[in-house]
């Protein structure tokens, strides 16, 4: 598939996901981001792959400038219900439309794994990052501990819904980031529990109960997500095909080292 075919299917998919169910964690993760980021109350904050807005309605309510990308448009019209003070543009990870050192902060959570171009991106976000900015990227742990005991129970791990995953383990997603030039500061392991409502209504009450005990009882490296708090830095030779990426084109999903 050419590099403007992917794109183009990558958006698509993306607008049939916010047009059906979209992808959203509960306010309370977001909350616990912006704790996490430590920040001033002048500071410009950009949410790279917005989403829904979470991220964006809890910088708005710490008093924070919230800024949004997303190649959806149905997720970026729920973004703006989400915080009305947000200010949003269409756009790949890949080129942001802002200038140099605009942002006191960029996040990225759980979709750097999912750019085409992963690394392209996080020179961007390097870019627009001031010299004293901060960046915090959540991406999936492939060991994490759900996973690891659905393979010793002799079944599958979850498999890919987005169309573009790749997962890696927290060391190694440590080193992709200081490879694009950040330091990390902090790391934490954050387990999501699978909501019991959503839209009012209720949803696997065993999902629930599952990840509510895997989140109690799982080591920050055997976590769902490993949440990287940076700062920039000089960027440091990096391993290269150590993760693993599934892309899927209609029903077919294929796995490839990048």
């Amino acid at each position: 598939m050419s590099p403007r075919g992917a794109s183009t299917a990558l958006r698509a998919s993306y607008e049939s996901i916010y047009a059906a169910q979209g992808i959203q964690d509960q306010q309370q993760f977001y909350a616990w981001i912006i704790r996490l980021i430590r920040a001033r109350r002048d500071w410009r904050v950009l949410d790279v792959a917005c989403g829904e807005g979470g991220l964006l309605a809890a910088a708005q309510a710490r008093g924070l400038a919230p800024y949004g990308i997303d190649i959806s448009s149905e997720a970026l019209r729920r973004a703006q219900g989400a915080s009305s003070k947000a200010v949003l543009a269409q756009a790949s990870a890949e080129a942001l439309p802002w200038a140099d050192a605009s942002f006191d902060c960029v996040t990225c959570l759980g979709s750097l794994e999912n750019f085409l171009h992963p690394t392209r991106a996080l020179a961007e976000i390097r870019r627009v990052l001031r010299t004293d900015g901060v960046l915090c990227a959540m991406m999936p742990n492939r060991f994490w501990l759900g996973d690891v005991l659905q393979v010793m129970r002799g079944r599958e791990e979850q498999p890919p819904f987005q169309y573009v995953e790749r997962t890696a383990t927290a060391r190694q997603w440590q080193a992709f980031l200081e490879g694009a030039g950040f330091i990390v500061d902090r790391r934490y392991g954050y387990t999501k529990v699978s909501p019991l409502l959503r839209g009012g209504k209720l949803r696997s009450l065993r999902k629930y109960l599952l990840t509510r005990a895997l989140r109690s009882v799982s080591p920050p490296a055997l976590a769902w997500s490993i949440v990287y708090i940076a700062h920039k830095g000089r960027p440091q030779p990096r391993q290269r095909g150590w993760w693993w990426r599934a892309e899927r084109f209609g029903d077919e999903a294929r796995g490839t080292g990048d």
